[in-house]
């Protein structure tokens, strides 16, 4: 685990670019040259007793500006409140595990963002009792937010047998799909000629591998697509491949359906045709290894056509200032990068409907500074609020406040943006976790990704889906 000092507020964007390239950091808001470390083994008593109003912790950002932009949303709230924070960024792939320990050792933070939460920890945490109820603080704006949002914010809690609002929404994202323009032109392929049906759509793409192997390109793929159990983004693609065949895995009260033969037939039909992808060698051989940024490093490196990606961090990293030292990679988000609209038709002809997910924030009910939690999550509901801490990270992430569309950050003139926004208006789905608690298990035990594995190392498509009905089933009787 590797620290940084402390550094005063007229520093403290630079520590936040620094935040990228550490496992784990703590960065300040306040102008104190000594700050109170963050542990997970400290006990209650000492943590009420220290200096700190209030504990924060925040997923760090794949993008330098989004750990710019969560430093100064905390450093403007203590300038507001007169309180301090603590604010403690964690990789993405560490911050569940570490939160955990936290809870465990009885020491959570009093505030909690993580990027993946909504479908890997809050459900679980707010069926468990774990989190503070702030139905107070969102009954009174719930006109602002969107349904998918609120909805997915609303969870059953089996303690006090009544759900409530466990969360703060924040903002939305849905599976993107990018592609090299320059790569498609050079087989002679062009924008206009991707199908809308969806086998049409795949077979579009092999294409384009096809004629680059006739032009001795032995090292560009397809598909940039992830088929490991490392992180979330093979559950993410998958699931978007079980949306299309019309799968039904659990219906809205929480009751699993994907034993039932019509739904486990389906389900075998996706999974197949998503590994083929694979075995048929459209897709680099490495993805079965990769974690959550190896379909974006492979794409990036102009390794792969097209990719899948829950959020527009792809081309937004080749978004810079305007300058002479900045002209290639900007070319290359206005020109080289393309963001599609939508998805394709689904095999039954059916508009697809993306599973969307509310990236949401947590205070602890057995949190050291519950009013200093609440403050602060108050806070967050403020349009204007959220609408700086979204354009400052250049749009990574959507709103979840329709009013917000109106600001002229999200009606400029961009591409990726607009591509976004309209795939989220093309319509959505809210992720199965929202009815139970069980499906967010499945998720984090990597069940539907093991699928994936398992097929590509030789196990019938028949089988694999029987072992997750039965893995599903098991989970599920833990959640009655």
């Amino acid at each position: 685990m590797q620290w940084l000092k402390w550094v005063k507020r007229q520093h403290v964007r630079f520590l936040a670019l620094l935040c990228l390239s550490l496992g784990l950091v703590t960065c300040s808001a306040s102008t104190s040259l000594e700050p109170i470390a963050y542990s997970v083994n400290a006990d209650k008593a000492a943590v009420e007793d220290t200096a700190t109003d209030i504990r924060i912790v925040w997923t760090q950002g794949f993008l330098p500006e989004e750990n710019a932009a969560v430093v100064s949303l905390v450093a403007d709230w203590e300038k507001e409140s007169g309180l301090k924070a603590d604010l403690t960024l964690f990789s993405q792939r560490d911050i569940i595990q570490e939160t955990n320990k936290a809870v465990d050792a009885g020491n959570p933070p009093d505030v909690l963002f993580i990027v993946a939460g909504d479908t890997d920890l809050i459900p679980l945490q707010a069926w468990e009792d774990q989190l503070a109820d702030v139905s107070k603080i969102i009954e009174p704006i719930k006109a602002n937010y969107t349904e998918a949002a609120l909805e997915a914010s609303f969870y059953p809690n089996h303690v006090t047998n009544e759900p409530h609002y466990y969360a703060i929404p924040l903002a939305q994202q849905a599976t993107n799909i990018h592609y090299w323009k320059s790569l498609l032109e050079s087989v002679n392929l062009r924008e206009e000629n991707i199908p809308s049906d969806w086998n049409g759509f795949w077979n579009f793409w092999k294409e384009a591998q096809d004629r680059m192997r006739k032009q001795g390109k032995q090292d560009i793929f397809a598909l940039a697509l992830c088929m490991s159990d490392k992180g979330q983004d093979t559950n993410q693609i998958f699931l978007e491949f079980l949306n299309a065949y019309g799968v039904e895995m659990v219906d809205k009260t929480g009751k699993l359906r994907l034993g039932e033969p019509e739904q486990r037939g389906r389900a075998v039909q996706a999974l197949t045709q998503f590994v083929d992808l694979y075995r048929d060698k459209y897709v680099p051989s490495d993805a079965n290894t990769w974690t959550d940024a190896g379909n974006n490093i492979n794409f990036l490196e102009g390794r792969s056509v097209l990719t899948a990606n829950g959020t527009l961090s792809v081309p937004l990293t080749q978004k810079q200032s305007v300058n002479q030292y900045n002209k290639v990679s900007n070319d290359r988000y206005l020109n080289e990068v393309r963001t599609l609209a939508k998805w394709p038709r689904n095999p039954d002809g059916s508009p697809h409907r993306s599973t969307v997910g509310i990236k949401q924030v947590v205070a602890f009910k057995e949190a050291a500074h519950p009013e200093a939690a609440a403050k602060f999550l108050e806070y967050l509901t403020r349009p204007e609020v959220v609408n700086s801490w979204l354009s400052n990270q250049k749009g990574r992430f959507f709103p979840v406040m329709p009013q917000l569309l109106q600001d002229p950050f999200w009606a400029q003139n961009d591409p990726h943006l607009a591509a976004g926004l309209a795939l989220l208006k093309q319509g959505v789905e809210p992720g199965y976790q929202v009815y139970t608690p069980a499906f967010s298990q499945m998720l984090s035990q990597k069940v539907l990704a093991s699928a994936v594995l398992k097929v590509i190392n030789g196990m019938s498509a028949e089988q694999a889906i029987d072992d997750v009905i039965e893995q599903a089933k098991q989970i599920f009787a833990e959640f009655r």
